[in-house]
């Protein structure tokens, strides 16, 4: 009962959306609200089974900061963007009023995500409360040994037909290799080795291009050094992330010019950006304002699938859904089964979100919050994220269930092969990275029983 004034911010929002400035603003603080809030077990009691800075891997505290955090936080810069503001400074371009109301109002219908996905996400935290029949059979240090493995087969699988479950264990060699490095700072051995070893995986993130690599790894870092001694950490290493933030959306943006558009190695792309006079010549400010405004925020292509559909196109009902679980199917049986990353696109250029010539590829896709209000208006926004918050819950626990508890379940398991509930994505790839993960999650848990990684309590020789 007490979850439905979770919908009394969206609802008086709704009735008195004269103001769109107002009405955004009341909008994105109650998103931001509910975060605090529910993070922090005013809304429903936390687990009773370790402390709250001991269980900040759970989804409904970093999955729902990640998600709502990009989804609905971020969207702020826009909204001050189109209000015509530069950083804090207003300037004189004429403000689009039409444009104002339908951020405000796209705002509003991610407050209503926001609330059923706690509705979905809270009721389930009483569940954690249980004991693990099983417990993971081998000690710390050995960690390090499996992640390189896991990383060097990550990297032979990316030039097979397996290449789709080399993400996979990519994440779980990365996450395995950060928790041997934590450890090594908790109990200060190999000291030395361990800040090598992650100064070793940042490099390979930043090489990358892509932003979620290097962002993820700094968050793995922080919150498990803030689980062992609270605020010293962030404090200690802010004004170095400040000062890499800064300059970090520059250089990635002239990185991934020279290495994805033109060809350049890796490492020559690298110092060729990291020349004094590249760094000198970079329009910082300006950058880092376009960076929020439009890479950190999906609110400004949002507004194209809202005018897309119904006005210039019906609901999709379960079309895409559809198409998501025919996807599924292996190639060999459906040989002309399309990818999902083309049907995604197509919904994305066909509402004009994206633009492109004929030849053109974007990874750019509609997000979630889009794909539940195409596919069936607010009652789909609905329904789709109560179950993605209900699915959330439900999967970390039976994660925590079959791993032997939190560290290894929510830290390690969750985090490396349901990252989707961190950041969302189409319904094509939800669909696909859900089943996925499903399965290689069980085969995991089996391959590990049956080398005696995974035993019952019963048994204590740790190998």
């Amino acid at each position: 009962m007490k979850y439905i004034f979770l919908f009394l911010p969206p609802i008086f929002v709704y009735l008195t959306n004269a103001d769109p400035v107002l009405s955004f603003f009341i909008s994105w603080g109650s998103s931001l609200l509910y975060i605090l809030l529910s993070a922090s077990g005013k809304i429903a009691p936390l687990p009773k089974d370790r402390k709250w800075s001991a269980q900040l891997f759970r989804p409904f505290i970093l999955s729902q900061c990640l998600f709502f955090g990009y989804h609905s936080i971020s969207n702020v810069f826009y909204f001050m963007d189109t209000m015509g503001y530069y950083y804090f400074e207003k300037t004189i371009l004429p403000v689009d009023i039409h444009l104002l109301k339908k951020l405000a109002s796209i705002q509003n219908y991610v407050l209503f995500a926001h609330a059923t996905y706690l509705c979905g996400a809270l009721p389930q935290i009483k569940k954690y409360n249980f004991a693990s029949p099983f417990k993971i059979n081998i000690k710390v240090h050995y960690y390090l040994i499996y992640a390189i493995a896991m990383l060097v087969t990550s990297y032979i699988l990316n030039t097979t037909p397996l290449a789709l479950f080399a993400s996979y264990l990519n994440a779980l060699g990365t996450f395995l290799a950060l928790l041997y490095a934590v450890d090594a700072i908790k109990n200060k051995t190999h000291l030395p080795f361990a800040i090598v070893l992650v100064c070793y995986l940042m490099l390979n993130a930043l090489l990358s291009g892509m932003k979620e690599n290097i962002i993820l790894i700094i968050i793995f870092l922080m919150a498990n050094l803030y689980t062992l001694y609270r605020w010293k950490p962030i404090a200690l290493f802010a004004p170095f992330l400040a000062i890499f933030f800064y300059y970090y959306p520059s250089l990635n943006n002239n990185y991934r010019k020279l290495a994805w558009d033109e060809g350049v190695s890796t490492y020559d792309a690298a110092s060729e950006v990291l020349k004094d006079d590249n760094i000198q010549s970079l329009t910082i400010e300006e950058n880092n304002w376009v960076f929020l405004t439009n890479r950190l925020s999906e609110i400004s292509m949002a507004v194209d699938y809202f005018d897309y559909v119904p006005d210039r196109h019906p609901y999709y009902g379960f079309d895409i859904i559809i198409d998501g679980i025919k996807l599924l199917v292996p190639r060999a049986l459906f040989p002309d089964k399309g990818s999902p990353d083309i049907l995604a696109m197509k919904r994305a250029t066909d509402a004009g979100a994206i633009q492109l010539n004929e030849n053109d590829y974007t990874s750019a896709k509609p997000q979630t919050l889009p794909d539940a209000y195409m596919s069936g208006g607010l009652f789909g926004v609905i329904i789709t994220f109560f179950l993605f918050g209900w699915l959330s819950t439900r999967i970390s626990i039976w994660c925590e269930k079959l791993f032997g508890g939190y560290e290894i379940g929510s830290i390690l398991i969750f985090q490396s092969f349901f990252s989707l509930f961190n950041k969302g994505g189409c319904f094509e790839n939800l669909i696909g990275s859900l089943f996925w993960s499903l399965i290689l999650v069980t085969c995991f848990h089996l391959f590990l029983k049956n080398k005696k990684i995974i035993v019952p309590k019963t048994q204590n020789n740790l190998k």
